[in-house]
């Protein structure tokens, strides 16, 4: 009884050992199919210990999108999400040699696959279909992949364009306030001593100029003797921008398409200084801008702001400027002091002067069209007129392409680098 026990107990032990023996040597086999696809690891597709891991198997196949004859051309596979599966593949091409075409392998949670293929010279297309069986379920499927070849040292031809441009100007402004003047007048104010009280006293502010004139009217009675007149700059409410001729800055948001065997996008923008290149909404590059030029020639404009806005003429502006230079000068000379008729006849002429140029000007904002551009801070913005030049350098992932390029679009060079 002990001797069949024993026995028993023998054929129980063996049996488990070979069970070890042959886990281990299927783990083995496993590892041994591993070939170190791009981007795939055994830590991506170890096992977690989520249960949802094993509700459904997947498939994954991958080639390159350009292939040449100088290159290692390969098609790696890789099906997972079961823990004990058997994978059946059918690869069928008018123009892609492959070493084989149908396989069927079991495997535990993993399968990688690798084989190496022959292009032909055009745009290569294959189908593959696959069937997965997996604890009693089966699940198909199919992929189509393609890759372009390209004759070793030949660059790809691509060619580029640019869309949905919005592209403005803006040109650092010189700003000018537009002032009104307050006049007024009154008998001079005079201290104990008869000296005249300082120009904030007279006028109400410091800010402003006076001048004396000798009028009977004020001597009547023991008076001064002298009128004092106080003219008072005032904020009209309006101000002339007018545009630099040497300081621009271009602003703009505009469309890049690359396209060839593939296409690649970008949205490129002056307000940062490189932007992403996409492929199927996969990131592949990056695009910068490293010049803008333009055909516009700089604006000889002035926009008036206020209540509304508008252009200027530019002989309105001269006129004021002309004016407001005339009465400064002449007030400036005269302030605080007592004038001649002839003088005060003069200082008269210069504010009626000044007083007509600046109404011209305001009033020039009622006839004048919309202003296409706008003022922004402390510069003007204009469109363009015409489209923006750009030199674009796009540095593109070598799985994508093969060789630089430059291509030029409506006065655009775009560079591509891989």
């Amino acid at each position: 009884m002990k001797q069949q026990t024993s026995l028993e107990f023998l054929i129980i032990a063996g049996a488990i050992g070979t069970l070890i023996l042959f886990t281990i040597m299927q783990y083995g086999t496993i590892i041994n199919h591993y070939k170190g696809m791009p981007n795939v690891s055994l830590s991506n597709y170890s096992v977690p210990e989520n249960p949802v891991y094993y509700q459904k198997p997947y498939l994954e196949a991958t080639m390159p999108p350009v292939s040449s004859s100088g290159y290692q051309n390969e098609l790696d596979l890789a099906a997972y999400g079961c823990s004990n599966g058997t994978v059946s593949i059918s690869l069928s091409s008018a123009n892609i040699t492959f070493s084989t075409y149908n396989l069927t392998e079991r495997f535990y949670n993993i399968w990688t696959y690798e084989d190496g293929f022959i292009p032909s010279a055009a745009l290569n297309k294959a189908l593959l279909a696959y069937k997965i069986s997996c604890n009693g379920s089966v699940y198909n499927g199919s992929e189509e992949m393609s890759t372009s070849y390209l004759q070793s040292g030949t660059p790809l031809a691509y060619s580029a364009y640019l869309s949905k441009r919005n592209e403005s100007i803006d040109y650092a402004a010189q700003k000018q306030e537009i002032l009104a003047l307050g006049s007024s007048s009154h008998c001079t104010y005079e201290n104990f001593f008869y000296s005249p009280y300082p120009i904030q006293d007279q006028c109400g502010s410091a800010d402003a100029w006076q001048y004396r004139v000798s009028t009977a009217a004020c001597a009547s009675n023991g008076g001064p003797g002298t009128e004092t007149v106080c003219v008072n700059p005032e904020d009209s409410g309006y101000n002339i921008s007018t545009a630099s001729q040497y300081q621009a800055e271009y602003v703009y948001t505009v469309n890049l398409t690359i396209a060839g065997a593939y296409t690649f996008n970008s949205r490129i923008s002056s307000s940062s200084k490189e932007d992403p290149v996409y492929y199927d909404g996969q990131r592949a590059g990056n695009a910068s801008v490293e010049n803008v030029t333009s055909a516009q020639s700089n604006p000889s404009i002035a926009l008036i702001s206020g209540l509304k806005t508008g252009y200027v003429n530019s002989t309105y502006v001269s006129e004021y400027n002309q004016a407001e230079v005339n009465l400064d000068s002449l007030l400036a000379f005269y302030n605080s002091s007592t004038v001649s008729s002839s003088a005060y006849s003069e200082i008269q002429q210069a504010i009626s002067s000044y007083d007509h140029y600046e109404t011209q000007l305001i009033g020039e904002t009622n006839n004048s069209g919309q202003a296409k551009c706008t003022i922004e801070g402390n510069s003007i913005a204009c469109p363009a007129e015409y489209p923006l030049y750009y030199v674009i350098n796009a540095t593109i992932s070598p799985k994508y392409l093969v060789g630089n390029q430059t291509i030029s679009y409506e006065g655009s060079a775009i560079r591509v680098f891989v």
